[in-house]
């Protein structure tokens, strides 16, 4: 089996997935059948690692877009492992790119004093826009006391 025909089952696997996750997963297929390395036509058997790292590295991606293509190749990879096409993924030892978090700005002096006056104000809008409880809402069950006098 060529890494076309595997390319081309996967695409028929995801079409149960969203519109916009298919789409994705099609661009994505799409990059590997005109960028792989030595083409897609070849024996899945004489693909290797290598071969994917270079052809993840011919992109420019960003953190988010490097783990979307890797997680791609290694479904495709994952689903000729399960049909014992062949023994192992060239893409299993990738690792995906973590993220960079983002870094909160520390406020001034200023800005933390501004921000402390102002809680109360907040506060206070924050309670009077909440729902306050009626006596007697429909669904709601209150117990009837009965005192005798005798």
């Amino acid at each position: 089996m060529t890494f076309r025909e595997l390319c081309e089952t996967y695409l028929k696997t995801i079409q149960h997935q969203k519109p916009k996750t298919i789409e994705r997963k099609s661009y994505i297929v799409k990059r590997i059948k005109t960028d792989w390395p030595g083409g897609v036509d070849v024996q899945l058997a004489k693909i290797r690692p290598s071969e994917v790292q270079l052809w993840l590295s011919r992109h420019q991606f960003g953190p988010v877009s490097r783990n979307l293509h890797l997680a791609c190749v290694n479904e495709i990879f994952s689903m000729a492992v399960a049909d014992s096409i062949i023994p192992y993924s060239p893409a299993a030892n990738f690792k995906a790119a973590k993220l960079a978090k983002p870094i909160r700005k520390t406020p001034t002096f200023e800005e933390f004093k501004s921000k402390k006056a102002s809680a109360p104000q907040r506060r206070a809008i924050r309670q009077s826009t909440k729902r306050k409880p009626t006596a007697y809402r429909p669904g709601m069950v209150r117990r009837i006391y009965v005192v005798r006098v005798e």
